[in-house]
């Protein structure tokens, strides 16, 4: 979403998401530096999903990608679109591989040194192990409960003021928003560290997706029953 490419984004790399793209030269106008400044705002996710949406809108240009004599084209970019799921699923495992250990075989010397700092253990070791447990079960407990019950909560008094059905009416609306409340965080997230070069940050955060995903197992399955039997789509 655009909030995750630019906001989230921001949060994740700090100051230097900020600074990638500003030019703090004499020469840069004022109009130049606020465009700069946006830019963050504005990544390439978030542009090609603005002009695909406003290419589909628009009845005459739409024509021509779907049946007309740009067809092609509107074909090859599809095959691209349909490649970025699997990447983003290698960049994912590739990272958590390299994250647990998983490395090309080293030097005799370089293993030597590499067992003699991983056989230490300190009490930083087990103080991140604590705080990765507290992080792993704020974000469980706020995905997978949390969140369904306050996306109810804004469904209901949606209801309530008129602005959407009830369930009865329209219950495909609800379920997929209660299943989008409830849906563990995407690895875009690694995807932005490992191009941002920070192939550590990116090993952390994927092995730790990796256990939000084990335990959303479970969850999501009572979720998406409870809910396909509620509105009546099972």
């Amino acid at each position: 979403s655009h909030f995750v490419w630019s906001y989230g984004r921001t949060a994740l790399l700090g100051k230097e998401a900020a600074k990638q793209d500003v030019d703090s030269s004499d020469n840069a106008n004022q109009l130049s530096i606020l465009l700069q400044k946006l830019k963050p705002l504005f990544p390439p996710p978030v542009i090609g999903t603005t002009v695909g949406l406003l290419l589909a809108l628009l009845t005459p240009i739409r024509n021509l990608f779907m049946g007309g004599p740009l067809q092609t084209i509107f074909n090859s970019f599809a095959i691209f679109g349909r490649a970025a799921s699997p990447l983003s699923l290698l960049v994912l495992t590739s990272s958590l591989a390299l994250n647990i250990g998983i490395r090309p075989k080293s030097q005799p010397k370089e293993a030597a040194a590499v067992q003699e700092v991983t056989a230490e253990v300190t009490e930083s070791d087990k103080a991140n192990k604590t705080f990765f447990l507290k992080q792993w079960m704020c974000v469980s407990v706020s995905r997978f409960i949390l969140s369904p019950l306050l996306i109810i909560g804004l469904l209901k008094g949606f209801q309530g003021i008129g602005l959407i059905s009830s369930p009865q009416h329209d219950p495909l609306l609800w379920f997929l928003s209660i299943l989008q409340g409830c849906m563990p965080s995407a690895q875009n997230l690694v995807l932005m560290l490992q191009v941002s070069n920070k192939p550590e940050q990116a090993g952390a955060i994927a092995k730790f997706l990796f256990f939000v995903y084990a335990a959303s197992m479970l969850p999501l399955v009572l979720i998406i029953s409870m809910a396909l039997q509620r509105f009546g789509l099972a």
